[in-house]
């Protein structure tokens, strides 16, 4: 019975889906932990912005732009931008701004 529920098209497409979903959390999980080593003052951060991001390929690049970014604010503008094309201009504040640190606008 169980081979036969393994061979159905519904079976297939929810495990599909599920290892998809899961490459997709471990993809996020890398980014944040590059960034939790490198920049943990923005980590918090870093976990918004990658739970928006469902594209596998921005999340593998946007892992190896967080582990040569040199500074704390360029890692915030990556962060900002990576995904433009995903969310279309997000409108999550900058988590340095008014500290001194860094100018988060996008213009």
């Amino acid at each position: 019975m169980l081979k036969e529920l393994r061979d159905t098209w519904t079976y297939k497409a929810m495990t599909k889906e599920a290892r998809e979903e899961g490459k997709i959390e471990g993809l996020r999980q890398a980014v944040v932990d590059v960034v939790q080593e490198r920049f943990p003052e923005i980590a918090a951060f870093a976990q918004k912005q990658v739970d928006l991001i469902e594209d596998a390929a921005l999340l593998r690049r946007l892992n190896v732009k967080m582990s040569s970014t040199q500074t704390v604010q360029e890692a915030v503008q990556m962060l900002i931008t990576v995904d433009r094309d995903e969310k279309k201009n997000s409108q999550e504040p900058c988590p340095l701004e008014g500290d001194g640190l860094v100018n988060c606008s996008t213009s």
